[in-house]
């Protein structure tokens, strides 16, 4: 007689640990794409510092600035709501073609709409050329935001990787072209509308046209629009305040060296909001609709990323060496180089600000949000219109820094009950990133032994990243 070993089946990977995994990865994924938009980004910005003379170059980077803010209330107004549309309901439902009516005409409105306020504000501080090429480029934000949204909420982020990289790619090309043949910051300006083009390119349109449907009686639908609301007030916040300071010092100043030399740097140290952009993509459809102890689990690989790559990004930027700053920006804005650690400070309460602000909106906590998001915005106009008082544009550093700081906590404060089982491990990589910035700072006169430990922590840091979707998959089974 014989007898036979049956074999056990291996066990099967949860749903759960295949969404933090997948959520992890898709953050990492899109974290590292927002930052590649934000390299080619700030490359333009670099390079309009070279090509134009200070005072046009001030008023380039903050007609940058305001269609920079177009473009997020855009995605705000549009994407983010119909995300979730379109990840609930298949291709070719009625409900979904109801939401894609919706975001269209909406966009078509709110283009001309965001044209007469950003033209508006530009005419403060602009010359009338430059004053419509931001109308222009403000417009076509909202052209292509139904695509992204689209392709968002149908989880399709390798193409919405490749159309963000097109758009950042044909506005920099566009834009140097249009300077080096004497358009100036108008020309440069222009080319956003460029970029808009390459996304409509990339974005393989024919798909979401199968969705598209007249039907203009969607717009009477309050629930819709209470939505919508929602969502792009709160992006409206967060986006006026992050680019408030570098609009500012166009209003206020001068145009001198110093000044312009500020807008530079700002612009640099705002690279943790675009890690904060990838966190949002993959979270907010997930965050729709579920309640709070699904969503904090939901966050939490999400957060870890985040944190990971944003601390040590923080740590870099406020210890960078002149030697190596200066290889990029013009010699004339060297004397700002002193104000680019109070700016990293202000970069990352941007991004938690951002971060937050946007989960707490997707999970619906409207109630927690408001108010904490009201209070965010009077620190930190409150810091950066006392720090220019006090001390003009070093002062208005100091002070942002200070008040995006208070607005990020404030903003963690409101955000707490999805924050669970998450303060250990940032209080940890806080203290890490404290003692890499310490060790940073003392490496700061050497430049070749501060670039080698920042090359060994970013190796650390990857390799953190590439275990964490194991790591939090193995826990979950």
């Amino acid at each position: 007689m014989t007898t036979t070993t049956q074999e056990r089946p291996a066990p099967q990977e949860t749903a759960t640990a295949v969404e933090d995994r997948d959520v992890t990865r898709h953050s990492v994924v899109l974290s590292a794409c927002s930052a590649a938009v934000g390299v080619l980004s700030y490359a333009c910005t670099v390079l309009m510092a070279h090509l134009l003379a200070p005072a046009e170059y001030s008023a380039y980077a903050a007609a940058q600035m305001l269609v920079g803010i177009a473009g997020i209330v855009a995605g705000a107004l549009v994407p983010l709501p119909l995300v979730h549309t379109v990840r609930a309901h298949g291709a070719g439902t009625e409900t979904r073609r109801q939401g894609m009516a919706f975001a269209v005409l909406l966009t078509a409105g709110a283009g001309v709409l965001a044209a007469l306020v950003t033209g508006v504000v530009a005419a403060g501080f602009a010359p009338a050329p430059l004053v419509v090429a931001v109308a222009v480029a403000s417009a076509g934000m909202f052209l292509v935001a139904p695509v992204l949204g689209f392709l968002q909420g149908e989880l399709r982020f390798r193409r919405y990787v490749m159309a963000m990289v097109a758009q950042v790619a044909g506005r920099l090309g566009f834009s140097v072209a249009a300077v080096l043949v004497g358009a100036g910051a108008p020309g440069a300006i222009h080319g956003f509308v460029a970029g808009v083009v390459a996304v409509l390119l990339v974005a393989g349109t024919a798909t979401i046209r199968r969705d598209l449907t007249w039907r203009p009686r969607v717009l009477t639908e309050k629930a819709r629009w209470a939505e919508t609301g929602d969502i792009a007030l709160v992006q409206l916040v967060v986006a006026s305040v992050v680019g408030s300071d570098v609009v500012l010092v166009a209003a206020l100043g001068s145009g001198t060296p110093m000044e312009a030399g500020f807008q530079a740097l700002a612009t640099l140290a705002k690279a943790p909001i675009y890690v904060a952009g990838g966190t949002v993509l993959v979270t907010f459809p997930l965050l729709r609709g579920v309640g709070r102890a699904e969503a904090a689990a939901i966050l939490r690989p999400a957060l870890a990323a985040f944190r990971r790559i944003v601390l040590p990004v923080t740590a870099v930027l406020a210890t960078a060496p002149a030697a190596f700053v200066m290889v990029v920006l013009p010699a004339r804005y060297a004397d700002a180089l002193v104000l680019l650690p109070w700016l990293a400070l202000s970069g990352l309460g941007f991004a938690v600000l951002t971060v937050l602000a946007t989960v707490l909106s997707a999970a619906r906590e409207h109630r927690r949000n408001r108010p904490a998001l009201a209070l965010a915005a009077v620190l930190l106009m409150g810091g950066l219109l006392g720090g220019w008082a006090c001390g003009a544009v070093t002062g208005m550093a100091v002070g942002g820094a200070l008040g995006a700081l208070a607005a990020a906590a404030v903003m963690i404060l409101a955000a707490r009950p999805l924050l669970t089982g998450t303060l250990k491990a940032t209080a940890i990589e806080v203290g890490a990133a404290l003692l890499a910035t310490v060790v940073l700072g003392l490496l700061h006169s050497h430049p070749l032994a501060w670039l080698l430990s920042v090359v060994v922590a970013g190796v650390i840091v990857r390799q953190k990243l590439a275990r964490s979707g194991e790591g939090v998959s193995e826990g979950s089974a």
